[in-house]
This record gives C-alpha cells, structure tokens and sequence, in this order.
C-alpha cells in the first residue's frame, strides 16, 4: 500500500514550449501595424503552496478497491476535491487522436519514464552532444507526451479533470480507498487572513513562511533518500573486491582516476537496483562512509556492554547478519579504536582531545587508559591553574590540551606499562609530579617562551613520605631512590639529588 502510494508521486513538470515570442502592439518601439498584434503576458498562481494546503488531504480508512468494484461501481463524474472519500486508481489511458494538436505544448498526465535514444529528435541529440550531456540507460525523466499512459496512477479527482478534457480510460486495474478531510484549511485561511492585514514586512515574510514550510514538509519522503538492503548488499560485495575504494588507499601513480572509474561503476550499480534511492557518486561514498560508522559504533557499544555486564544480561541493541558481515571485513581493530574513544567519553572529566591525542588512543587500550590517567593526574586537582581544563557542567565551553603535551606524554608511554603492578599511592605520587612536569613543559613550548627549570616537590612532600619513591623508566618499576625529573631540554625522565 505505502509502495502504491509513493509510484503515484511524480514530481514537478516545467518545459518551455515556445522558446522565442516576439510582442507586437502600440506599447513597443518597433511596433509594425501591419502586422498582427501579439502581446506576452506573466501568468502567476498566487498563494500556490497555500491553495493545496487548503484542499482535502487524506487522514486515514485506508483500503483497496478491487477491478470489480472499479468498473461497476465506481461513479467518476462524483469523484470531488471536498468529497469525504477519495480514491487513488491505477488505470491505463489513451490520448485520443482529435486532441493531440490542441494539446501539443502542454499534454495532460505527465509521467515519469525511462528516456532512449529513439525518443530524441536529430536536433536535440546535437544539442545534447555538444553540451557533453549523456544519459545513462536506466535514468528516468518527468515528460508529458500524447501518447497512451500504461497502469497509471491518479487520484480520482484529477483522473475526472483528465477525462472531461477527452481522455479515455481503457481500462481500471486496481485503487486505493481512504476517507479525507480540509483539516489544515483553518490553520491556512489564518494565516492568509494575518499576511493580508501585515503592515510591517516582517510579518508578511513570515505569515508565508509558515504556509509555505509546512507544504515542503507534507512533501517530504521517509523512504527517498534511505538505501535499501539490496544495495547494501551491492555496496558490500562490490567494497570487498575492491578493497582499495573501500579504505580509500589508493598508491598507484593513477589512482584518482582509478577512484574514479571504481565509483562510477559502483554509482551505476547501485542505482540500477529496483528499490532504493538514486544517488550521485560522491554521495554514494558519504553513504558507504557512513554505514560504516555506524555499524563500528553499535559494536562498540555491544562490546562495552558485554565487557561492563560480564556477559549479560544482553542489549536489546544487535547486529543485522549483513552487519556482521560488514563487521567482519572491517576487523576487530575497527570496533577497538571505537571502543577505547567511548570508553574516555563515558569518563567525563571535562577534557577535549585533539587529532594527535585521538590517534595515540586509537593505538591500544592500555596507552589510553595510561594517558587518560596521566591528564586526570596532571590536571584535575589543580584545575583552576591551568587553562587546558574546564568542568563537566561549563562543557560548551571547553578547550583542548596543547598538541605539545600530548607528544611528550606520549614518549613517555614505555615507562608506564607495568603501571597497574603499583600500589595506589605511589602511582598516584608518581603520575601527578611528572604531570606537572609536563605542564610546565607544555605551556613553555605553547608561548614559544624559554624552557621552564625542572619542578621539583615542595620540601614539605619529601619530608612527609621519605624516602622518595620515584619511577625508573628503564625498568617501570618505582624504586626508594633519587627524584625523577623532566629534562626540560630533551623531554626525558632524569635522575636529579634530592635536595
């Protein structure tokens, strides 16, 4: 019923159908009283969009109507804009001989076909070739011509405007019945009455807007735009075989044309399926881009799940078969970066990542939670002294760490990987005084200024966990030894005396 309905939308029709009209009257400066008089003239429906708000639109008993009752009881001459029940028909139709030079510049019943090179003139296929316009062998056009309409689909009030022109209907296959009322025209009539008395322009610009918004958004198509799962599965096969278009890696010399070339086979594919939505090339890859997405997002999020709740209880959340399929071509890498990104988002410390930091996430699971660790100890307890950090509740307003701390945090990554093995403490101790470090470091490259000396704890600190507990960076491991500092100079961990 809903695929009926939508093979009776057609789309908008303009054509010029005299090119070149040339006005003669007392009006123009080369007028030529021998001549006929000719005038042109600007014809504009006012309040269009408003007009067909303010018919009867469908609001709900919908029902088939059979070929029997179609052709014994079916009274055409009653079908009205303003009766309660209408009727959507799919009839063929002929267009009577006799009609056809009074209705040559404008045929009734356009209809949408698919367009050959036989339905061209030689005029209009020179003008085509030297425009460079070609079209493809499954594209369809908009086009009123005068010859019969094969199962065409009408409403019935228009079907009996076509009739009483002189068009015949040869036969009835099928309809749709449904009850339909004016139930937007007092909405409408108000807000023509309030654009008539508008003295500001301000409020004739808007009285139309609202009219005018609300007939696109009874236009809209749920379905237009949505790919269908058949050319999914063209997508799907078709990146498989050609894996360099779908990772977008492309290292030979000629590799933008070979782009290309793939994705217009791939555009000319997709669009020849007989459901779905017809798309041009680049908005094909956007498609494919995202579908990918979204698919590494909801097995993210059924991985988090799984890892939270130790198995279960299961999400409601699961993977379509040809999901899984897409899941298993990307990889497990694909749903780890994914995962590892959410897993610091669900955190919420009230920190903005840049590129460079998202890239070092992306690594491994255990280089994020170190970083995340590292940011948390450097800056959370002291939040109101640096300017890389703002709270939870201020995150409109948020602003990133410096790119240079990032790159130092990251080369000191190896000295940290048997951090899980420390007591809460020491690491706790450990972290935020090379935290500290780093900031200093980081804010002294930011404004170019001179290199910071190393920060060293106050004597209070020292006096209070004696002997100092610091991290050997060649072996990981946190010892009772010398205090361990940021070079300023070369960004490496340095032992320095204990003062």
């Amino acid at each position: 019923m809903w695929s009926f309905w939508e093979a009776s939308i057609r789309g908008w029709l303009s054509l010029a159908v005299k090119r070149h009209g040339v006005a003669n009257h007392p009006g123009v400066p080369d007028f030529d009283p021998a001549k006929p008089q000719r005038h042109i003239t600007s014809c504009d429906l006012t309040a269009l969009y408003s007009g067909c708000l303010q018919m009867c639109l469908p609001i709900g008993g919908y029902e088939w109507a059979d070929k029997q009752f179609l052709d014994n009881e079916l009274r055409l001459h009653e079908q009205s804009e303003r009766a309660a029940t209408g009727y959507l028909i799919e009839v063929t139709l002929d267009y009577p001989t006799h009609m056809h030079e009074a209705h040559r510049d404008f045929p009734l019943a356009p209809v949408r076909e698919r367009i050959c090179a036989d339905n061209f003139t030689e005029y209009q296929r020179e003008m085509m070739e030297r425009a460079g316009v070609r079209l493809g062998p499954n594209e369809q056009r908009l086009i009123a011509h005068l010859g019969p309409r094969e199962r065409y689909i009408v409403n019935g009030a228009t079907l009996r405007f076509y009739v009483e022109q002189g068009m015949r209907v040869r036969e009835y296959h099928r309809g749709l019945r449904f009850q339909q009322s004016a139930w937007l025209e007092p909405y409408v009539t108000h807000l023509m009455k309030a654009r008539a008395r508008a003295v500001h322009p301000f409020d004739v610009t808007i009285n139309k807007l609202y009219a005018n918004a609300l007939f696109g958004r009874t236009l809209m198509s749920a379905t237009k735009n949505r790919v269908s799962l058949e050319q999914r599965d063209v997508m799907l096969r078709f990146m498989k075989n050609h894996p360099a278009l779908g990772t977008n890696k492309f290292t030979a010399p000629d590799g933008v044309k070979h782009k290309a070339r793939l994705l217009n086979e791939l555009t000319e594919q997709l669009n020849s399926c007989p459901s779905g939505a017809t798309k041009a090339s680049d908005k094909w890859l956007k498609s494919w881009q995202d579908w990918r997405s979204d698919v590494k997002s909801k097995a993210a999020k059924i991985k988090r799940h799984a890892n939270g709740t130790g198995g279960g209880p299961a999400l409601k959340v699961s993977l379509t078969p040809m999901e899984e399929e897409l899941l298993a071509y990307l990889g497990d890498a694909a749903v780890s970066g994914h995962a590892v990104i959410d897993i610091l988002d669900d955190v919420g410390y009230g920190y903005m990542f840049p590129g460079a930091c998202m890239r070092t996430l992306n690594t491994t699971k255990e280089k994020a939670k170190w970083l995340k660790t590292l940011l948390v100890a450097a800056f959370k307890d002291e939040a109101a002294t640096y300017r890389f950090y703002q709270p939870r509740k201020d995150r409109g307003r948020l602003k990133k760490f410096p790119k240079s701390f990032i790159h130092l945090a990251e080369g000191l990554y190896p000295a940290f990987l048997e951090r899980l093995g420390y007591s809460d403490a020491a690491k706790r101790d450990a972290m935020k005084r090379l935290g500290a470090d780093l900031a200093d470091r980081a804010t002294a490259m930011d404004r170019g200024g001179a290199d910071p000396p190393p920060r060293r704890r106050p004597d209070r600190e020292a006096e209070v966990d004696e002997p100092d507990i610091v991290l050997d960076p060649a072996t990981g491991l946190l010892e009772a030894r010398r205090e361990l500092v940021l070079d300023p100079v070369t960004g490496d961990l340095v032992e320095v005396a204990v003062e």
